[in-house]
């Protein structure tokens, strides 16, 4: 086997941003925004820890969701603007860390008890948040309306 031939194996197994075909057969870049269309089977919660701070009361009182919830409440959150995240979700000392398979890339995340997740692989950084209140018995608090956010503010 040439050179060649071990230098493409090796890339392609170490690349961290595969080329992804969409449904209709063409080939689009997947750059750290997760496709449109609902890819369920594409996630897949590698391990799972959790990092509480005990003397946070709110962690204390945070339902830590099971290894296997994880990836319904992934596939469930949305794509946010790391702004976003900041202004109107609340960060909270509690958190589970691990590794996720997402949509074929392999990541590090952090899931906070504020609704919200980091991903990262490399130089590329996902943040999903959880919008919905079907979710909310997962969470401290789930994304906060902008009555909410005026509220803080005026405080």
């Amino acid at each position: 086997m040439s050179r060649l031939h071990i230098i493409f194996i090796i890339l392609t197994f170490i690349g961290c941003e595969p080329i992804q075909k969409t449904p209709k057969g063409d080939i689009n870049a997947f750059r750290g925004t997760p496709p449109k269309e609902n890819l369920t089977s594409k996630t897949r919660v590698l391990s799972y820890e959790t990092r509480l701070d005990r003397r946070e009361t709110g962690c204390l009182e945070w339902k830590i969701p099971p290894k296997a919830d994880l990836k319904i409440i992934f596939d469930a959150m949305k794509a946010q603007d790391p702004a976003n995240i900041q202004y109107n979700f609340y960060t909270f000392p509690c958190r589970i860390i691990g590794k996720v398979r997402y949509h074929g890339i392999k990541y590090n995340y952090e899931l906070n008890a504020g609704g919200h997740v980091l991903m990262q692989c490399r130089d590329t950084s996902i943040y999903l948040g959880c919008e919905s209140t079907d979710f909310e018995k997962y969470f401290l608090t789930i994304k906060s309306s902008s009555s909410d956010v005026e509220v803080m503010m005026d405080r």
